[in-house]
């Protein structure tokens, strides 16, 4: 539980550290309860693995840049029709 809903938050298991997505907060009596999704690794397959989160000002960058006729990221740059037009190769 988090006294407020927080931007982000990080999930460590002590030694590791890895981002979460925060997928639903909801109100309760003292504060924000959070559910988080995140890949939990290391899980023995017969046991547990105790995991920590920690609430931070601001999200992880995503790489995705969004514009008014633009989405693109490192891998894939695309603009539509009434923007630049960029040719794509064909990789053999």
């Amino acid at each position: 539980m988090f006294p407020a809903k927080p931007a982000a938050v990080i999930v460590s298991d002590g030694k590791n550290k890895t981002n979460a997505q925060i997928i639903d907060a909801q109100p309760v009596a003292n504060g924000v309860s959070v559910k988080v999704l995140f890949i939990a690794n290391g899980v023995p397959p017969v046991g547990y693995k105790t995991f920590y989160l920690k609430s931070v000002g601001k999200t992880a960058p995503s790489g995705v840049a969004v514009g008014n006729n633009f989405i693109e990221n490192k891998f894939f740059p695309r603009r539509n029709r009434s923007g630049p037009r960029h040719r794509y190769k064909n990789i053999r």
